[in-house]
């Protein structure tokens, strides 16, 4: 009698739609996904910034009359900071000292960076970075800047209470003057 035609497949205009679909959906979540990038590593770096504010406190409290602003570039050598143990910290050993004293942990830079961010570390008896631009002369032991299309995490800084100001806090206010 009657034949009936079996369907087999897919007519091209259906594939054309499923594309289209799949093309949209990755184009919208293309940016998300490199913004949550960008946002974990700056997450990253924070934590190592409070680390290393907090750190500069704790030195800052032993030895108040230390004073010195420099760019972190790179760990203390193992043997350098056994030798500073029993030593006055000064700008040419810090980092060793610190690290020595269990202030502050191996920070794993790259290319004298952690996660794309410059850290700076302020001790000076101003309390203000003002030395160097990159922290836009904010007051405070440490700092961070990096260069990233995201405003709100190209910079930040620990104050000398061991809060972290950031784009987000200082445009609301958070942060009085010192």
């Amino acid at each position: 009698m009657y034949k009936q035609l079996k369907k087999r497949g897919f007519t091209l205009l259906e594939v054309m739609v499923v594309v289209l679909i799949a093309v949209l959906v990755t184009m919208a979540s293309v940016p998300v996904y490199k913004r949550n990038q960008e946002r974990n590593r700056y997450l990253a770096a924070t934590g190592v910034l409070m680390e290393l504010g907090t750190a500069v406190r704790l030195t800052k409290e032993e030895y108040p009359n230390l004073s010195c602003s420099f760019q972190v570039t790179g760990n203390a050598n193992p043997i350098t900071v056994q030798t500073q143990l029993d030593k006055k910290p000064t700008c040419d050993n810090l980092l060793a000292w610190m690290r020595g004293k269990n202030y502050l942990s191996v920070i794993p830079f790259e290319n004298q960076k952690y996660k794309g961010y410059s850290l700076y570390i302020n001790a000076s008896n101003h309390r203000g970075i003002g030395t160097n631009d990159d922290c836009n002369g904010h007051k405070g032991y440490a700092c961070m800047s990096g260069s990233n299309d995201i405003d709100e995490y190209k910079w930040a800084w620990v104050d000398i209470f061991g809060t972290v100001i950031n784009e987000e806090t200082s445009d609301k206010g958070y942060y009085g003057s010192l």
